[in-house]
């Protein structure tokens, strides 16, 4: 699926790594998946655990607000690692197009946090994607429900690309950039991390920005 985003706004998401523009004080880090897993191919171990490790609270359900999802940041991990994932995902459908996830939450209480989700032209994410971002950040902790989950929307949204754990040839490697930066909340470096590892379990290469504002990102 290959759909256009509600604004025309230009930004760093739909540039490759090599052709940001670096300076000193905006220097990215590039991230690739650890040995032995390759690029553009999900590790299933890696999201197991993410998904073991960080599940969501029970009896809580998110919501996505303006741009993203904002609460208090002790609710937020497993959102975090859910949607470094599905932001991965949204790449592939877009055959490796840059997406962006900016963690904060403007102006908010400090106790808070949040992340705002952008297509590649730096405007807000498509309205089909906010539904399935409140989808995964709501589906079940059981750990095989979360897997089918991924699967079913890997296969809807992505051509071709069905059982995305075999071996398949479907699974020879997709295309995906995840771009993320933070502000200066004392939660936002977890949080950042967290989706960063999401998004590399996918198999996404992810370009950290580190500190910026969100229109920079």
């Amino acid at each position: 699926m290959k759909s256009t985003s509600r604004t025309t706004k230009t930004s760093s998401l739909g540039l490759s790594p090599s052709e940001m523009p670096v300076t000193a004080s905006n220097r990215p880090s590039i991230l690739q998946p650890s040995p032995p897993f390759s690029s553009g191919i999900p590790s299933e171990s890696t999201v197991r655990n993410l998904l073991i490790s960080y599940p969501s609270p029970e009896d809580f359900k998110y919501d996505y607000g303006t741009a993203g999802f904002r609460y208090e940041a002790s609710l937020l991990p497993s959102v975090f690692v859910r949607m470094g994932m599905l932001a991965a995902i949204r790449s592939a459908s877009l055959d490796g197009e840059g997406v962006g996830i900016m963690v904060t939450a403007s102006h908010n209480p400090e106790r808070d946090n949040g992340m705002k989700l952008a297509d590649s032209n730096g405007g807000m994410l498509h309205p089909d994607w906010e539904v399935y971002a409140v989808q995964f950040a709501n589906a079940p902790n059981d750990v095989e429900s979360a897997i089918s989950h991924i699967n079913e929307l890997c296969h809807s949204t992505v051509p071709g690309w069905s059982n995305i754990f075999g071996t398949s040839v479907s699974n020879n490697g997709r295309k995906m950039c995840v771009h993320i930066g933070k502000d200066t909340r004392s939660s936002s470096p977890l949080l950042s991390s967290l989706a960063i590892q999401g998004a590399l379990a996918m198999g996404a290469t992810v370009v950290d920005h580190g500190l910026l504002t969100t229109p920079m990102l």
